[in-house]
């Protein structure tokens, strides 16, 4: 299953937590540790791409970093899973 999320209009680590397209449990935590959790989950394969994300990285470098290598740890962690970033306009 593919997935996109749009970062184009997020300003913030709340908003990116709301943006997530990714099928996310009730209870999900909005934060990392509970994105962590969800995506190392996946059983079936699952691909999801960030999109227009270069405002949001500049916006929000410390929280950008600290996604990008928990990203690292989760394919890393799930072989299910691939995880792609592209710039959009």
């Amino acid at each position: 299953m593919d997935y996109i999320v749009d970062l184009k209009n997020v300003c913030d680590e709340k908003e990116f937590h709301q943006a997530l397209t990714i099928p996310l449990p009730d209870y999900y935590g909005n934060n990392l540790d509970a994105l962590y959790d969800v995506m190392t989950s996946y059983d079936n394969p699952v691909k999801i791409i960030f999109i227009n994300s270069c405002l949001f990285k500049k916006k929000n470098e410390e929280f950008v970093s600290l996604f990008l290598n928990m990203c690292d740890d989760v394919t890393k962690t799930n072989e299910n899973i691939e995880i792609f970033f592209c710039e959009g306009d």
